[in-house]
Protein backbone atom coordinates (compact mmCIF):
# COMPACT_ATOMS: atom_id res chain seq x y z
CA UNK A 1 0.00 0.00 0.00
CA UNK A 2 2.51 2.55 -1.27
CA UNK A 3 1.54 6.14 -0.52
CA UNK A 4 4.11 7.89 -2.69
CA UNK A 5 4.35 7.55 -6.46
CA UNK A 6 8.10 6.89 -6.56
CA UNK A 7 9.25 4.36 -3.95
CA UNK A 8 12.93 5.27 -4.36
CA UNK A 9 12.31 8.95 -3.65
CA UNK A 10 10.05 8.05 -0.71
CA UNK A 11 12.78 5.81 0.75
CA UNK A 12 15.46 8.50 0.29
CA UNK A 13 13.26 11.12 1.99
CA UNK A 14 12.34 8.71 4.79
CA UNK A 15 15.94 7.64 5.35
CA UNK A 16 17.26 11.19 5.10
CA UNK A 17 14.74 12.48 7.62
CA UNK A 18 15.47 9.60 9.99
CA UNK A 19 19.22 10.11 9.67
CA UNK A 20 18.97 13.85 10.22
CA UNK A 21 16.86 13.46 13.34
CA UNK A 22 19.01 10.58 14.65
CA UNK A 23 22.11 12.75 14.37
CA UNK A 24 20.47 15.83 15.89
CA UNK A 25 18.66 14.20 18.79
CA UNK A 26 20.68 11.06 19.45
CA UNK A 27 17.78 8.73 18.78
CA UNK A 28 18.63 5.45 17.12
CA UNK A 29 16.16 6.33 14.43
CA UNK A 30 13.46 3.74 15.14
CA UNK A 31 11.17 6.19 16.89
CA UNK A 32 11.43 8.36 13.80
CA UNK A 33 11.87 5.75 11.06
CA UNK A 34 9.00 3.41 11.94
CA UNK A 35 6.27 6.09 11.79
CA UNK A 36 7.80 7.56 8.62
CA UNK A 37 7.97 4.14 6.97
CA UNK A 38 4.33 3.52 7.85
CA UNK A 39 3.20 6.96 6.65
CA UNK A 40 5.41 7.52 3.61
CA UNK A 41 6.04 3.98 2.44
CA UNK A 42 2.82 2.32 3.57
CA UNK A 43 4.72 -0.52 5.25
CA UNK A 44 3.04 -2.73 7.85
CA UNK A 45 4.32 -2.14 11.40
CA UNK A 46 6.36 -5.35 11.63
CA UNK A 47 8.07 -4.71 8.29
CA UNK A 48 8.78 -1.11 9.32
CA UNK A 49 10.34 -2.25 12.61
CA UNK A 50 12.44 -4.94 10.96
CA UNK A 51 13.62 -2.63 8.18
CA UNK A 52 14.36 0.24 10.56
CA UNK A 53 16.75 -1.97 12.52
CA UNK A 54 18.97 -2.26 9.46
CA UNK A 55 18.71 1.47 8.83
CA UNK A 56 19.59 2.23 12.45
CA UNK A 57 22.93 0.43 12.09
CA UNK A 58 23.96 2.68 9.22
CA UNK A 59 22.64 5.95 10.67
CA UNK A 60 23.99 5.23 14.15
CA UNK A 61 27.49 4.50 12.86
CA UNK A 62 27.43 7.63 10.72
CA UNK A 63 26.13 9.84 13.54
CA UNK A 64 28.54 8.31 16.08
CA UNK A 65 31.49 8.94 13.75
CA UNK A 66 30.44 12.56 13.23
CA UNK A 67 30.08 13.10 16.97
CA UNK A 68 33.41 11.30 17.55
CA UNK A 69 35.14 13.78 15.23
CA UNK A 70 33.74 16.57 17.41
CA UNK A 71 34.83 14.84 20.63
CA UNK A 72 31.27 14.19 21.77
CA UNK A 73 31.28 10.41 22.30
CA UNK A 74 31.59 8.74 25.73
CA UNK A 75 32.85 5.34 24.63
CA UNK A 76 32.70 3.31 27.87
CA UNK A 77 29.11 4.29 28.64
CA UNK A 78 28.17 3.74 25.00
CA UNK A 79 29.69 0.26 24.93
CA UNK A 80 27.94 -0.76 28.15
CA UNK A 81 24.59 0.55 26.89
CA UNK A 82 25.25 -1.11 23.55
CA UNK A 83 25.88 -4.47 25.22
CA UNK A 84 22.55 -4.22 27.03
CA UNK A 85 20.90 -3.22 23.76
CA UNK A 86 22.44 -6.22 22.03
CA UNK A 87 20.88 -8.57 24.56
CA UNK A 88 17.49 -6.85 24.38
CA UNK A 89 17.53 -6.87 20.58
CA UNK A 90 18.26 -10.60 20.47
CA UNK A 91 15.33 -11.29 22.77
CA UNK A 92 12.94 -9.04 20.85
CA UNK A 93 13.82 -10.49 17.43
CA UNK A 94 12.64 -13.87 18.66
CA UNK A 95 9.32 -12.54 19.97
CA UNK A 96 8.34 -9.98 17.30
CA UNK A 97 7.38 -12.51 14.60
CA UNK A 98 5.14 -14.34 17.09
CA UNK A 99 3.18 -11.27 18.21
CA UNK A 100 0.02 -10.12 16.40
CA UNK A 101 0.52 -6.88 14.46
CA UNK A 102 -2.25 -5.25 16.48
CA UNK A 103 -0.32 -5.87 19.72
CA UNK A 104 2.92 -4.55 18.22
CA UNK A 105 1.14 -1.48 16.85
CA UNK A 106 -0.56 -0.75 20.18
CA UNK A 107 2.71 -1.17 22.11
CA UNK A 108 4.62 1.08 19.70
CA UNK A 109 1.96 3.78 19.76
CA UNK A 110 1.81 3.59 23.56
CA UNK A 111 5.58 4.04 23.71
CA UNK A 112 5.37 7.12 21.49
CA UNK A 113 2.59 8.61 23.64
CA UNK A 114 4.55 7.98 26.85
CA UNK A 115 7.69 9.54 25.34
CA UNK A 116 5.71 12.56 24.13
CA UNK A 117 4.10 13.10 27.54
CA UNK A 118 7.46 12.78 29.28
CA UNK A 119 9.13 15.18 26.85
CA UNK A 120 6.41 17.80 27.22
CA UNK A 121 6.43 17.39 31.02
CA UNK A 122 10.20 17.93 31.21
CA UNK A 123 9.99 20.93 28.86
CA UNK A 124 7.18 22.44 30.93
CA UNK A 125 9.19 21.94 34.13
CA UNK A 126 12.23 23.63 32.57
CA UNK A 127 10.09 26.53 31.35
CA UNK A 128 8.23 26.86 34.64
CA UNK A 129 11.06 26.41 37.11
CA UNK A 130 14.08 27.34 35.00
Amino acid sequence: KQQWGNPTIARIITGGTGGLLAGLFGVGGGVIMVPLQILLLGEPIKVAIQTSLGVIVVTSISAAFGHYLNGNVVFVAGLILGFGGLIGAQISTRFLPKLPSSVVSFAFRSLLVILAIYTFWKAWQMWRYG
